[in-house]
């Protein structure tokens, strides 16, 4: 279900902005076949248009980002579907926007403590670092030259050059990027902890402010 999220929210949003990208280079294009002066017009124009669904995207893409906690968390914690997911993750978004806003606030605030806290650990963790390439290196080595002798045999030695440099870079780059995997996947693990609490809380402020209601109501407390 959260693929399905995934693809039910960014596919819509992927296709919008690609026909915006069209559209942007219009003018542009346009403008090929006129002179220089026109060119230089349609260059800029497009430009401009260009930068601005950038800008646009981004911010587009940090809201949706907010948003996607709450919809898998409709679909996790309270067992619902792919739309009533989404529908019920803006409920709770607009239902709670201050507490929602404030708890941006909050976990922007952790990334960036997190951002400067983690520099010295990757000072310190500069000797790891040259032992990971070092590691890396003779394990990238050991699929390079096996994998190129090998495509020799069938294609071209550049390409087969290439293959085998692709394949050792697989094997190089996760080696190297553990410790800064490792790193980031705790902050990962807080900021999930993080959203799924305040969700639970969230929905147990609903539940109390619906009990007011019902207790508030003479019809309905009798009922």
């Amino acid at each position: 279900r959260f693929f399905l999220i995934d693809v039910a929210v960014r596919l819509p949003l992927l296709v919008l902005f690609a026909i915006l990208f069209i559209l942007a280079l219009g003018p542009f294009a346009l403008s090929l076949s006129t002179n220089s002066t026109g060119w230089i017009i349609g260059f800029v124009a497009s430009a401009v248009l260009v930068g601005g669904i950038i800008i646009l995207a981004v911010i587009v893409n940090a809201l949706l980002g907010l948003f996607m906690h709450f919809f898998r968390r409709a679909s996790a914690l309270e067992g619902l579907g792919v739309t009533a997911a989404i529908v019920r993750g803006f409920q709770v978004v607009f239902g709670n926007l201050k507490d929602v806003v404030v708890m941006t606030l909050l976990m922007i605030a952790v990334f960036i403590g997190w951002a400067i806290a983690s520099i010295p650990v990757m000072i310190l963790m500069i000797p790891v670092f040259l032992a990971l390439i070092v590691i890396g290196g003779l394990a990238a080595m050991t699929v390079l030259f096996p994998t190129a002798g090998l495509a020799m045999l069938v294609m071209n030695d550049v390409v087969a050059w290439v293959l085998g440099g692709t394949l050792a870079l697989v094997v190089f780059i996760p080696i190297i990027a553990a410790p800064f995997t490792f790193l980031t996947g705790l902050l990962t693990v807080y900021q999930s902890s993080a959203w799924t609490l305040t969700y639970r809380e969230l929905l147990a402020m609903e539940n109390v402010k619906a009990e007011s209601a019902v207790k508030g109501d003479p019809i309905l407390a009798k009922a």
